[in-house]
């Protein structure tokens, strides 16, 4: 594993944490987190929530490959969501995440067309799914968001926007059979002249095939909308089990007033608001405002061991699966078959 992937997952870490660290009330030790633990089966029930996540961008992965005639194993499209999160968690707004997964599924000899139009449509869906979710929180329960503080409100509009605009962008790639192809060969083309390292010895002419074939997917899909449906509705239910974690958190503190669709919608806002800002995992700002946010439903103390709690699920756990999920693919190669 490279340096610098290293560096930056401990970077990260350390931000969050040296975040955590300066939220902490004052009489409060981070080493007595899980001595709040009243029911420990409902945070049991969170990591659970979190690997049915993971399990759901697995299976829509195997169901995109499956429609372009790949026969790819869900354990080894789990394996791609994992490298997703472990690369989204240390880059910057996610935007490593999903070179990432592109890297490996080359190295599991998927086609490039075939692997870049299962990376634009499951991203569709996934943006287009955070918008369905914002928006039923905002007209279902508008009263949750009402006495929140004016700039965790702005983020939460920001947010809702910049996921539209994600969902109308990957759309537009998804179903380009001119544009993107001819933009990516001509990309090719110039960094192939400047004998960019990598990239100086990429065969042009089987780009050029691989790009045919993209526009081949790419007109299928905008001939076959109904195929997208399934596509959403699972990235509907990888939000659910994502955002359903901070419940089953919130129960295992020993509270219950708030009831599980009601958290499901503040948490897509939350996940909203912090999301889209140009940080690794959103930390520094997810900490603060989930933190912030939670004092309006539990004691102070409770509600940082709450977003503590939250945290370590929802995003050290993926740090760690993640890392070792990036070991085993590289020890471990699969070849991609088409299917009989």
């Amino acid at each position: 594993m490279k340096k610098r992937t290293i560096f930056q997952g401990l970077l990260a870490s350390l931000i969050s944490l040296a975040t955590i660290y300066f939220l902490t009330p004052r009489g409060t030790s981070l080493f007595t987190v899980f001595s709040h633990v009243q029911l420990p089966k409902f945070l049991i029930l969170a990591g659970l929530s979190f690997l049915l996540f993971l399990l759901m961008e697995a299976l829509t992965y195997h169901y995109i490959f499956k429609i372009q005639g790949l026969k790819i194993p869900w354990t080894r499209t789990y394996g791609y969501s994992l490298v997703d999160y472990f690369f989204s968690s240390i880059s910057p707004g996610g935007s490593a995440g999903q070179p990432g997964q592109l890297y490996y599924m080359n190295r599991d000899q998927i086609p490039l067309a075939s692997s870049m139009m299962g990376l634009v449509v499951f991203n569709t869906g996934y943006h287009l799914a955070m918008v369905v979710m914002g928006l039923f929180a905002q007209l279902a329960y508008r009263d949750l968001f009402s006495n929140l503080p004016s700039r965790v409100k702005a983020l939460m509009v920001y947010g809702i926007l910049i996921q539209v605009f994600l969902a109308f962008f990957q759309g537009s790639v998804m179903v380009s059979q001119k544009k993107v192809p001819h933009f990516v060969l001509a990309f090719l083309r110039k960094m192939k002249a400047w004998k960019v390292p990598f990239l100086k010895r990429v065969n042009l002419d089987a780009a050029k095939r691989s790009m045919e074939d993209y526009a081949v997917y790419g007109a299928y899909f905008k001939n076959n909308p109904q195929k997208l449906l399934p596509i959403l509705l699972m990235n509907i239910l990888l939000l659910v089990f994502s955002y359903a974690i901070s419940y089953f958190v919130y129960r295992s503190l020993g509270y219950r007033a708030l009831d599980f669709l009601k958290s499901l919608a503040l948490q897509s806002q939350l996940v909203v608001a912090t999301e889209g800002l140009p940080l690794p995992g959103g930390v520094g700002a997810a900490e603060g405002v989930f933190y912030r946010v939670y004092q309006g439903y539990v004691p102070e103390d409770v509600a940082f061991f709450w977003m503590v709690l939250t945290r370590l699920l929802t995003y050290y756990l993926g740090l760690i699966l993640g890392l070792f999920t990036l070991i085993f693919l590289s020890a471990r190669p699969y070849k991609a078959k088409k299917k009989k």
